[in-house]
């Protein structure tokens, strides 16, 4: 399909950009996560926590939402990781999140590096695949597609 999403992640100044682009719809959804919420009210939580903002995703109504991440919760409407959210607070960290030791496949493809964890799940089906597996293009950083039992 053309679905598409790009991500950009700055966790030194803690801001990370999305955009997720359906098949189904023309307009991308596109997302911020900021530390510093620029041109906030003082002393207001957008001023000191973290901010999420929404923007887009209907062609027939242009949407644009933000929500705080603060200490007394409230309506979190996140769409970046969930592993930046940790009760009451938030970090921008790197958007891969493995729990597991990870392993180098030796029989990876002539195009692709690929990656599991040492650690089998079981889904409703029966099946038991490793919990965690990636497929980077071959010799790079660059990831291709994750695949994760929940």
């Amino acid at each position: 399909g053309d679905d598409t999403t790009i991500i950009a992640i700055d966790e030194i100044n803690q801001r990370a950009y999305q955009s997720v682009k359906y098949s189904f719809d023309p307009i991308p959804q596109i997302s911020y996560a900021l530390q510093h919420f620029p041109y906030s009210i003082p002393n207001t939580p957008q001023s000191k926590y973290y901010v999420q903002l929404l923007l887009g995703g209907d062609a027939s109504m242009a949407n644009c939402e933000y929500t705080a991440y603060w200490k007394y919760g409230g309506y979190y409407l996140n769409v970046f990781p969930s592993h930046w959210m940790n009760g009451s607070s938030f970090e921008i960290k790197n958007y891969l999140n493995f729990t597991y030791k990870m392993i180098h496949s030796n029989n990876s493809s002539s195009d692709e590096d690929y990656w599991y964890t040492n650690e089998i799940c079981e889904t409703e089906d029966g099946n038991k695949p490793p919990c965690q597996e990636i497929f980077f293009k071959k010799n790079t950083e660059i990831p291709l597609r994750l695949n994760e039992v929940v």
